[in-house]
């Protein structure tokens, strides 16, 4: 007869110091604090933007990463398009 194996419950939460995903930093535990930010996108955004101090403010941070719809103006148009793909391409691929 064959036993039923019974998977081990999953809990969330943010990571500990120590923890087994290897995040230790303290930018990377305060990101993984977001819901619905991990280990892998904290660690990405830690790598790619490497002194955070360096933005002036948050919302210079989406232009930088390239999050940003691009604008074509002339005259009396302005088309806004897609996003502008500006900046580090694997952060962007963790953020969307």
């Amino acid at each position: 007869m064959a036993s039923k194996v019974v998977p081990a419950p999953r809990t969330r939460g943010a990571g500990t110091a120590g923890s087994a995903d290897g995040c230790e930093d303290p930018i990377c535990l305060r990101l993984k604090t977001i819901p619905g930010i991990g280990a892998v996108v904290a660690l990405t955004y830690r790598s790619a933007t490497d002194n955070p101090a360096r933005f002036t403010s948050s919302k210079a941070v989406g232009p930088w990463i390239g999050l940003t719809p691009s604008r074509s103006q002339s005259g009396a148009r302005d088309v806004s398009g897609g996003i502008t793909k500006a900046g580090d391409v694997n952060l962007r691929r963790a953020l969307c």
